[in-house]
């Protein structure tokens, strides 16, 4: 005669198994045959981890189950995971099915002990309604959940699609006071070598500046970052009609 396990004891046996670490419990079967509990589990565990740590892990998922279920017969049945690059492979190829959704970026997956937790940044047109983008993104995350094995919870955060070209006239020769005032101010940044290639341009939003600057081949990208951010920042203070600023940063170029 074989009797169905209560709840409580299926969730006993989901927690003792899935404290073991590399181990994430994707199954669990418990029935009582003659008072003798019968678990039948699957288990994942990364696809990297060598066939002896896999017999192992197989091992300490049926000492935890007996821990919780005395006498328990256990059958542990082991796959393997995806890892986080397959994951967002995965996300990426379902998101390509869904025409309004656009520049899928930032797939970030952690893997929690009920799951995988995938987050995502998508584009929608800008005109479009937040019910509209809502709709779409919640159809979007059920496909995802459908097709990635394993997943715990999709969030997906709602960014506008850029506007097309902005028509823009190249002023750099008109504006060559302000190319002069804007390359001084660069290379008075203690990272900057030169600045050059200063582009200014007229569109309906404002004027934008672009400039290249060179400096140390060794300065780190957070160092360089910094710098760009300073300049940016100091233009559009002195420079209200500026609208926008990017400032390219290159390798010092050494002379033999």
């Amino acid at each position: 005669l074989m009797d169905r396990a209560p709840e409580v004891a299926v969730r006993r046996i989901r927690q003792a198994a899935g404290a073991i670490p590399g181990v994430q419990v994707r199954r669990v079967r418990l029935r009582y045959a003659g008072g003798q509990p019968q678990t039948d589990v699957v288990v994942g565990v990364s696809r990297t981890v060598p066939l002896e740590r896999a017999h192992s892990l197989t091992e300490e998922v049926e000492e935890a189950i007996r821990s919780v279920e005395p006498g328990a017969d256990v059958v542990v049945h082991v796959e393997p995971l995806a890892d986080e690059k397959v994951v967002a492979e995965q996300v990426l190829s379902v998101a390509a099915r869904h025409p309004a959704v656009h520049q899928v970026h930032n797939v970030f997956v952690a893997r929690r002990p009920d799951g995988l937790l995938i987050s995502l940044h998508a584009k929608f047109p800008g005109s479009m309604t937040l019910a509209e983008a809502h709709a779409i993104a919640e159809q979007l995350e059920d496909d995802i959940a459908a097709e990635v094995s394993d997943v715990a919870r999709v969030d997906t955060h709602l960014e506008p699609l850029e506007r097309p070209a902005t028509p823009g006239a190249d002023v750099t020769s008109q504006r060559s006071e302000l190319v002069h005032s804007v390359t001084s101010l660069a290379e008075g940044q203690e990272e900057v070598r030169n600045c050059h290639e200063v582009v200014v341009t007229d569109t309906e939003e404002g004027l934008s500046v672009v400039m290249h600057c060179e400096a140390e081949p060794g300065l780190s990208v957070a160092r360089v970052h910094d710098a760009s951010t300073t300049i940016e920042d100091e233009i559009h203070r002195r420079w209200p009609e500026v609208e926008r600023v990017t400032v390219h940063f290159e390798p010092e170029k050494l002379l033999p």
